[in-house]
């Protein structure tokens, strides 16, 4: 898989905590989704920007059978981005006339979705609406469907991508209360993450000398963020 234009990716911030969704958390946002899309009518095509859009729209495919659904993303190249299509079907592969949603899983400053929704429109698409999780209400464009939207958003971490968000991921448990690296492997394993434990503890130690965390002298780690 070609590496996602740098300038399309969205980056964890330093000054926010994160927040793990869950998949129970999650599906419920997909129902919300995908209620607030069938009240303003259902698209023909369901096109998701890889990697975590491309997650949504294949569960709002399940509430949406008769779309075509397919993935989008960009790679980096002397030249500027270049973007990569792939659609489901054999005689559905060209966007003319299409009734296009582009998903994300989240919309953030809205450039990514403004980006993409230019190329599918440059295909030749009817109409190209977008839809999201999680929008900030600061991005410009604005999403045209959100199951929710937040003024500052946090480093959302979904449940697909737990490893690679792992400091996220701890930030998160940690919301809770001060951990012990135990404490940290056993709320893993309920949410479902089993995690080994060398991971985890070099995990934290990156955080702590970000000073984002610090081991207190009872063996808890705590939070340095006020």
């Amino acid at each position: 898989m070609a590496e996602q234009s740098a300038d399309l990716i969205f980056e964890p911030r330093a000054d926010r905590g994160g927040v793990y969704v869950s998949w129970s958390e999650y599906q419920q946002l997909v129902n919300a989704l995908a209620d607030r899309i069938a009240v303003a009518g259902a698209p023909s095509h369901l096109v998701g920007i890889l990697n975590g859009g491309w997650v949504v729209a294949q569960s709002l495919a399940d509430h949406f059978p008769a779309c075509v659904t397919g993935g989008i993303q960009s790679a980096a190249s002397p030249a500027g981005p270049t973007v990569s299509l792939i659609l489901s079907g054999d005689g559905s592969r060209r966007l003319a006339g299409a009734d296009v949603l582009l998903v994300d899983e989240v919309v953030d400053t809205g450039r990514s979705a403004a980006f993409f929704a230019a190329h599918i429109a440059a295909q030749g698409a009817a109409r190209v609406r977008v839809a999201t999780l999680i929008a900030d209400v600061a991005a410009s464009p604005q999403a045209d469907f959100a199951a929710r939207t937040l003024s500052r958003l946090p480093n959302l971490v979904f449940p697909w991508r737990v490893r690679r968000d792992l400091p996220s991921y701890l930030d998160a448990l940690l919301a809770a209360g001060p951990l012990t690296l135990a404490g940290f492997l056993c709320q893993a394993e309920k949410d479902g993450h089993p995690l080994p434990e060398a991971l985890v503890s070099r995990a934290l130690a990156g955080l702590a000398e970000r000073g984002v965390l610090f081991l207190d002298s009872a063996g808890c780690w705590r939070m340095e963020r006020l």
